[in-house]
């Protein structure tokens, strides 16, 4: 079995790998609803323009739902499929998010760096529909699904222009060792002997 977190070090460059924390099936489904949605909403925005004179303005509004519904679905696609990587340099940290079609990276000058720690979960606030006891309507169920996808990440890197989080659903054992090994390669590698908190 793969490990979810891969460490890669070389002389001058540590590279972490943080593979999501998802069993099979739960990545089978949420590729399954994204290709679920991303299909209904081409087939919807089909029906829509089919009929374009005849609808008039609710074909804006229909469109405007085909148009959130496939993008809801890649959301859901590239979540089923992402990967983290963490490249450490003598004088840089990247963090790249890869997704099935795109990738987002930021990069951070190690003397501009103020702070990496564990910060937890994202705090989301529960969904107002959503029971108490038993959620008879789901919106308590689909609202954690929801969050799961849009999650930041457990882990915070601070400069002084910005802050960035990383490491989805890593839990806290497993993000102090990252953050450990982050800080061990920054403080042993800079000439200035840069010191992150």
């Amino acid at each position: 079995m793969k490990e979810r977190i891969q460490y890669f070090e070389g002389k001058d460059k540590l590279t972490i790998l943080i593979l999501p924390l998802m069993k099979p099936i739960v990545r089978t489904g949420l590729a399954f609803i994204g290709l679920i949605v991303c299909g209904l909403s081409i087939v919807f925005a089909g029906v829509v323009l089919n009929s374009l004179v005849d609808m008039g303005f609710m074909a804006l509004v229909f469109g405007s739902f085909a148009i959130f519904g496939f993008y809801l679905g890649t959301k859901y696609i590239n979540r089923a499929f992402n990967k983290e990587m963490v490249e450490i340099t003598r004088g840089s940290i990247t963090i790249t998010d890869k997704y099935l079609w795109n990738k987002k990276a930021n990069t951070f000058a190690i003397h501009e760096i103020v702070g990496l720690d564990f910060v937890g979960r994202n705090k989301f606030t529960p969904h107002p529909l959503a029971g108490n006891s038993i959620d008879y309507t789901g919106f308590g169920v689909s609202e954690t699904e929801l969050q799961f996808i849009i999650e930041d990440g457990s882990i915070e890197i601070a400069s002084k222009h910005e802050k960035r989080r990383f490491g989805k659903n890593v839990p806290s054992w497993d993000a102090e060792i990252i953050v450990e090994r982050l800080t061990k390669f920054i403080n042993g590698r800079t000439e200035e002997k840069n010191h992150v908190n």
